[in-house]
Protein backbone atom coordinates (compact mmCIF):
# COMPACT_ATOMS: atom_id res chain seq x y z
CA UNK A 1 0.00 0.00 0.00
CA UNK A 2 2.87 2.33 0.87
CA UNK A 3 4.52 1.80 -2.51
CA UNK A 4 1.21 2.42 -4.30
CA UNK A 5 0.67 5.69 -2.43
CA UNK A 6 4.24 6.71 -3.26
CA UNK A 7 3.68 6.17 -7.00
CA UNK A 8 0.30 7.93 -6.91
CA UNK A 9 1.93 10.89 -5.20
CA UNK A 10 4.77 10.86 -7.74
CA UNK A 11 2.34 10.82 -10.66
CA UNK A 12 0.25 13.60 -9.11
CA UNK A 13 3.33 15.73 -8.54
CA UNK A 14 4.53 15.17 -12.11
CA UNK A 15 1.15 16.10 -13.58
CA UNK A 16 1.00 19.19 -11.38
CA UNK A 17 4.45 20.27 -12.51
CA UNK A 18 3.54 19.80 -16.16
CA UNK A 19 0.28 21.73 -15.79
CA UNK A 20 2.15 24.55 -14.09
CA UNK A 21 4.36 25.02 -17.14
CA UNK A 22 3.36 27.96 -19.27
CA UNK A 23 3.69 28.16 -23.05
CA UNK A 24 2.76 31.66 -24.20
CA UNK A 25 3.51 31.17 -27.90
CA UNK A 26 2.21 28.88 -30.62
CA UNK A 27 4.42 25.94 -31.54
CA UNK A 28 5.64 26.17 -35.15
CA UNK A 29 4.51 23.41 -37.51
CA UNK A 30 6.93 20.53 -37.97
CA UNK A 31 7.91 21.36 -41.53
CA UNK A 32 11.22 20.74 -43.24
CA UNK A 33 10.87 23.82 -45.43
CA UNK A 34 9.35 27.23 -44.85
CA UNK A 35 9.34 30.66 -46.48
CA UNK A 36 10.70 33.74 -44.73
CA UNK A 37 8.01 36.37 -44.05
CA UNK A 38 8.28 39.53 -46.12
CA UNK A 39 6.90 43.03 -45.81
CA UNK A 40 6.65 45.77 -48.43
CA UNK A 41 9.54 48.24 -48.34
CA UNK A 42 7.31 51.14 -49.35
CA UNK A 43 5.11 52.58 -46.64
CA UNK A 44 1.56 53.87 -46.95
CA UNK A 45 0.84 56.92 -44.79
CA UNK A 46 -2.41 56.19 -42.98
CA UNK A 47 -2.47 58.85 -40.23
CA UNK A 48 -1.06 62.36 -40.35
CA UNK A 49 0.12 63.92 -43.58
CA UNK A 50 3.78 64.71 -43.01
CA UNK A 51 3.24 68.18 -41.57
CA UNK A 52 2.62 69.13 -37.95
CA UNK A 53 -0.90 70.16 -36.99
CA UNK A 54 -3.85 69.62 -34.67
CA UNK A 55 -6.78 68.98 -37.00
CA UNK A 56 -8.51 65.62 -37.31
CA UNK A 57 -6.17 64.62 -40.16
CA UNK A 58 -2.92 65.88 -38.64
CA UNK A 59 -0.66 64.87 -35.78
CA UNK A 60 1.75 66.66 -33.47
CA UNK A 61 4.50 64.11 -32.76
CA UNK A 62 2.94 60.62 -32.72
CA UNK A 63 4.69 59.04 -29.75
CA UNK A 64 3.04 55.62 -29.59
CA UNK A 65 0.68 53.47 -31.65
CA UNK A 66 -1.63 50.53 -30.94
CA UNK A 67 -3.93 48.38 -33.11
CA UNK A 68 -7.06 47.17 -31.32
CA UNK A 69 -9.05 44.00 -32.01
CA UNK A 70 -10.93 45.77 -34.84
CA UNK A 71 -7.67 46.93 -36.45
CA UNK A 72 -8.50 50.50 -35.50
CA UNK A 73 -5.36 52.56 -34.92
CA UNK A 74 -4.77 54.47 -31.69
CA UNK A 75 -2.07 57.15 -31.60
CA UNK A 76 -0.55 58.96 -28.64
CA UNK A 77 -0.59 62.45 -30.16
CA UNK A 78 1.84 63.69 -27.53
CA UNK A 79 2.31 67.18 -28.92
CA UNK A 80 -1.44 67.80 -29.02
CA UNK A 81 -2.17 66.30 -25.56
CA UNK A 82 -4.64 63.74 -26.89
CA UNK A 83 -5.16 60.12 -27.93
CA UNK A 84 -6.49 59.84 -31.47
CA UNK A 85 -8.40 56.90 -32.90
CA UNK A 86 -8.39 56.20 -36.64
CA UNK A 87 -10.92 53.61 -37.71
CA UNK A 88 -9.55 50.99 -40.08
CA UNK A 89 -9.42 52.50 -43.58
CA UNK A 90 -9.88 56.11 -42.44
CA UNK A 91 -7.31 58.89 -42.12
CA UNK A 92 -9.64 61.05 -40.00
CA UNK A 93 -8.94 60.83 -36.30
CA UNK A 94 -11.34 61.08 -33.37
CA UNK A 95 -10.13 62.25 -29.97
CA UNK A 96 -10.96 59.57 -27.38
CA UNK A 97 -8.97 61.05 -24.50
CA UNK A 98 -7.53 64.49 -23.84
CA UNK A 99 -8.10 67.73 -25.71
CA UNK A 100 -6.09 70.39 -27.52
CA UNK A 101 -6.39 72.82 -24.62
CA UNK A 102 -5.56 70.17 -22.03
CA UNK A 103 -1.86 70.99 -21.89
CA UNK A 104 -1.44 68.93 -18.71
CA UNK A 105 -2.13 65.59 -20.46
CA UNK A 106 0.89 63.80 -21.96
CA UNK A 107 0.03 60.28 -23.21
CA UNK A 108 3.26 58.30 -23.47
CA UNK A 109 1.73 54.90 -24.18
CA UNK A 110 -1.68 53.34 -24.82
CA UNK A 111 -3.20 49.86 -24.77
CA UNK A 112 -6.70 48.48 -25.42
CA UNK A 113 -7.58 45.07 -23.96
CA UNK A 114 -10.09 42.50 -25.28
CA UNK A 115 -12.88 44.13 -23.24
CA UNK A 116 -12.17 47.53 -24.86
CA UNK A 117 -10.75 49.01 -21.67
CA UNK A 118 -8.29 51.79 -22.47
CA UNK A 119 -5.00 52.00 -20.56
CA UNK A 120 -2.82 55.13 -20.77
CA UNK A 121 0.56 56.05 -19.34
CA UNK A 122 0.09 59.74 -18.46
CA UNK A 123 3.77 60.67 -18.29
CA UNK A 124 4.02 64.10 -16.66
CA UNK A 125 1.06 63.51 -14.35
CA UNK A 126 2.88 60.49 -12.90
CA UNK A 127 -0.06 58.12 -13.18
CA UNK A 128 -1.50 55.20 -15.11
CA UNK A 129 -5.14 55.33 -16.23
CA UNK A 130 -7.71 52.65 -16.95
CA UNK A 131 -10.77 54.03 -18.76
CA UNK A 132 -13.85 51.86 -19.18
CA UNK A 133 -15.76 51.72 -22.51
CA UNK A 134 -18.97 53.74 -22.83
CA UNK A 135 -18.55 55.08 -19.32
CA UNK A 136 -17.05 58.02 -17.45
CA UNK A 137 -15.69 55.63 -14.80
CA UNK A 138 -11.95 55.18 -14.52
CA UNK A 139 -9.22 53.73 -12.35
CA UNK A 140 -6.13 55.77 -11.54
CA UNK A 141 -2.84 54.40 -10.26
CA UNK A 142 -0.43 56.88 -8.72
CA UNK A 143 3.04 55.84 -9.86
CA UNK A 144 4.61 57.32 -6.73
CA UNK A 145 6.52 60.31 -8.10
CA UNK A 146 7.75 58.33 -11.10
CA UNK A 147 7.09 59.08 -14.76
CA UNK A 148 5.37 56.19 -16.60
CA UNK A 149 6.77 55.73 -20.10
CA UNK A 150 5.27 52.40 -21.24
CA UNK A 151 2.27 50.38 -20.06
CA UNK A 152 1.01 46.81 -20.55
CA UNK A 153 -1.87 45.12 -18.67
CA UNK A 154 -1.88 41.35 -18.09
CA UNK A 155 -4.83 38.96 -17.86
CA UNK A 156 -4.78 38.86 -14.05
CA UNK A 157 -5.75 42.47 -13.41
CA UNK A 158 -2.23 43.85 -13.15
CA UNK A 159 -0.55 46.65 -15.05
CA UNK A 160 3.14 46.54 -15.92
CA UNK A 161 4.68 50.01 -16.09
CA UNK A 162 8.11 51.16 -17.19
CA UNK A 163 8.72 54.26 -15.09
CA UNK A 164 11.42 56.86 -14.73
CA UNK A 165 12.35 57.42 -11.09
CA UNK A 166 13.77 60.91 -11.65
CA UNK A 167 13.28 62.82 -14.87
CA UNK A 168 16.38 63.17 -17.02
CA UNK A 169 18.53 61.19 -19.47
CA UNK A 170 20.48 58.52 -17.65
CA UNK A 171 18.21 58.54 -14.59
CA UNK A 172 17.20 55.16 -13.15
CA UNK A 173 14.24 53.31 -14.61
CA UNK A 174 12.22 50.48 -13.10
CA UNK A 175 9.74 47.93 -14.38
CA UNK A 176 6.91 47.73 -11.84
CA UNK A 177 3.77 45.56 -11.70
CA UNK A 178 0.76 47.28 -10.13
CA UNK A 179 -2.52 45.75 -9.02
CA UNK A 180 -5.29 47.72 -10.72
CA UNK A 181 -7.55 47.14 -7.71
CA UNK A 182 -5.24 47.92 -4.80
CA UNK A 183 -2.36 49.81 -6.38
CA UNK A 184 0.05 47.42 -4.66
CA UNK A 185 3.31 47.27 -6.58
CA UNK A 186 6.00 44.68 -7.22
CA UNK A 187 9.33 45.75 -8.66
CA UNK A 188 10.22 43.53 -11.60
CA UNK A 189 13.43 45.14 -12.82
CA UNK A 190 15.81 47.91 -11.85
CA UNK A 191 18.98 49.29 -13.40
CA UNK A 192 17.39 49.68 -16.84
CA UNK A 193 18.84 52.59 -18.83
CA UNK A 194 16.40 54.60 -20.93
CA UNK A 195 14.10 51.66 -21.76
CA UNK A 196 11.28 52.18 -24.20
CA UNK A 197 8.42 49.97 -25.30
CA UNK A 198 6.99 47.05 -23.36
CA UNK A 199 5.46 43.67 -24.18
CA UNK A 200 4.28 41.15 -21.57
CA UNK A 201 3.42 37.60 -22.66
CA UNK A 202 0.71 35.41 -21.13
CA UNK A 203 3.21 33.89 -18.70
CA UNK A 204 4.19 37.26 -17.25
CA UNK A 205 7.55 37.54 -19.00
CA UNK A 206 8.35 41.09 -20.03
CA UNK A 207 10.33 42.37 -23.03
CA UNK A 208 11.66 45.89 -23.50
CA UNK A 209 14.15 47.90 -25.55
CA UNK A 210 16.96 49.25 -23.36
CA UNK A 211 18.52 52.18 -25.23
CA UNK A 212 21.51 52.67 -22.88
CA UNK A 213 23.74 54.73 -25.16
CA UNK A 214 24.47 55.44 -28.79
CA UNK A 215 25.82 52.02 -29.76
CA UNK A 216 25.20 49.66 -26.85
CA UNK A 217 21.41 49.30 -26.74
CA UNK A 218 19.84 45.95 -25.92
CA UNK A 219 16.60 44.03 -26.13
CA UNK A 220 15.87 42.68 -22.65
CA UNK A 221 13.79 39.70 -21.50
CA UNK A 222 12.69 39.91 -17.85
CA UNK A 223 11.26 36.68 -16.54
CA UNK A 224 10.20 37.45 -12.97
CA UNK A 225 10.52 39.78 -10.01
CA UNK A 226 13.73 38.05 -8.89
CA UNK A 227 15.41 39.02 -12.15
CA UNK A 228 16.73 42.57 -11.53
CA UNK A 229 18.21 43.26 -14.96
CA UNK A 230 16.85 40.62 -17.32
CA UNK A 231 18.42 38.55 -20.08
CA UNK A 232 20.00 40.29 -23.06
CA UNK A 233 18.51 38.83 -26.25
CA UNK A 234 20.62 41.04 -28.52
CA UNK A 235 23.08 43.87 -27.87
CA UNK A 236 25.17 46.44 -29.73
CA UNK A 237 22.08 48.28 -31.02
CA UNK A 238 21.75 51.97 -31.87
CA UNK A 239 18.98 53.38 -29.67
CA UNK A 240 16.25 50.71 -29.82
CA UNK A 241 12.93 52.32 -28.88
CA UNK A 242 10.11 49.77 -28.99
CA UNK A 243 9.42 46.05 -28.97
CA UNK A 244 6.55 43.68 -29.77
CA UNK A 245 6.15 39.93 -30.39
CA UNK A 246 4.10 37.77 -32.72
CA UNK A 247 2.22 34.56 -31.93
CA UNK A 248 5.33 32.42 -32.44
CA UNK A 249 7.51 34.47 -30.10
CA UNK A 250 9.51 36.33 -32.74
CA UNK A 251 10.62 39.69 -31.34
CA UNK A 252 10.28 42.84 -33.46
CA UNK A 253 11.91 46.12 -32.49
CA UNK A 254 12.68 49.62 -33.74
CA UNK A 255 16.35 50.43 -34.05
CA UNK A 256 15.87 54.17 -34.01
CA UNK A 257 19.52 55.08 -34.59
CA UNK A 258 19.54 53.10 -37.85
CA UNK A 259 15.95 53.91 -38.89
CA UNK A 260 14.93 50.29 -39.36
CA UNK A 261 12.67 47.56 -38.01
CA UNK A 262 14.38 44.33 -37.01
CA UNK A 263 13.32 40.85 -35.93
CA UNK A 264 14.83 38.32 -33.55
CA UNK A 265 13.98 34.91 -34.97
CA UNK A 266 12.47 32.64 -32.30
CA UNK A 267 13.83 29.53 -34.05
CA UNK A 268 17.52 30.33 -33.88
CA UNK A 269 17.96 33.80 -32.35
CA UNK A 270 19.28 35.40 -35.54
CA UNK A 271 18.58 39.11 -36.05
CA UNK A 272 17.02 40.11 -39.37
CA UNK A 273 16.03 43.49 -40.84
CA UNK A 274 12.44 43.52 -42.08
CA UNK A 275 12.02 47.20 -43.09
CA UNK A 276 15.09 49.38 -43.67
CA UNK A 277 15.14 53.19 -43.89
CA UNK A 278 12.26 53.28 -46.34
CA UNK A 279 9.27 55.58 -46.53
CA UNK A 280 6.68 56.82 -48.98
CA UNK A 281 7.24 60.27 -50.49
CA UNK A 282 4.98 62.73 -48.66
CA UNK A 283 5.48 66.47 -49.22
CA UNK A 284 9.18 65.96 -49.87
CA UNK A 285 9.68 63.67 -46.87
CA UNK A 286 10.94 60.36 -48.19
CA UNK A 287 12.68 58.75 -45.24
CA UNK A 288 11.71 58.22 -41.64
CA UNK A 289 12.66 60.97 -39.22
CA UNK A 290 12.93 59.43 -35.75
CA UNK A 291 10.84 56.21 -35.95
CA UNK A 292 9.57 55.37 -32.45
CA UNK A 293 6.99 52.58 -32.31
CA UNK A 294 6.07 49.41 -34.17
CA UNK A 295 2.78 47.48 -34.17
CA UNK A 296 0.92 44.86 -36.22
CA UNK A 297 -2.69 44.41 -37.24
CA UNK A 298 -4.57 41.10 -37.51
CA UNK A 299 -3.29 40.56 -41.07
CA UNK A 300 0.36 40.99 -40.00
CA UNK A 301 0.71 44.37 -41.69
CA UNK A 302 3.39 46.43 -39.94
CA UNK A 303 2.87 49.99 -38.64
CA UNK A 304 5.52 52.55 -37.68
CA UNK A 305 5.15 55.84 -35.79
CA UNK A 306 7.34 58.35 -37.67
CA UNK A 307 7.71 60.85 -34.83
CA UNK A 308 9.28 63.92 -36.47
CA UNK A 309 7.46 63.43 -39.77
CA UNK A 310 4.13 63.65 -37.91
CA UNK A 311 2.69 60.51 -39.46
CA UNK A 312 2.04 56.77 -39.07
CA UNK A 313 2.97 54.44 -41.90
CA UNK A 314 1.72 51.00 -42.84
CA UNK A 315 3.87 48.33 -44.54
CA UNK A 316 1.89 45.53 -46.14
CA UNK A 317 2.59 41.90 -45.29
CA UNK A 318 3.50 40.28 -48.60
CA UNK A 319 3.53 36.66 -47.50
CA UNK A 320 5.64 33.92 -46.03
CA UNK A 321 5.54 31.98 -42.77
CA UNK A 322 5.83 33.91 -39.52
CA UNK A 323 7.33 30.84 -37.84
CA UNK A 324 10.17 30.70 -40.39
Amino acid sequence: MGILLYFLLLISTTIGALSAECSPFAAPPNLSNCTKPKWSQQGITIAGDGTEGNSTTKLGHPFCIFLDQNDDLLVCDFGNHRVQKFQSGSNVGTTICGALNNTGFYPGDVFVDSDSNLFIADYYNKRALKLFPNSSDSKIIDTKNSYPGSIYPDNQGNIFVLQLVDEGYGSPWQLVKYSIETGEKTRFAIELTNPSGLYVDECGTAYTANARGTNDGTIQKIINARDPKGIVLVGGLKEPTDVTLDRYGNVYFVERGESRIRRINARDGTVETVVDKQGVLVFGTQYWNDPRNVAFDSKHNLYVADFKNFRVQKFLFEGGDLFC
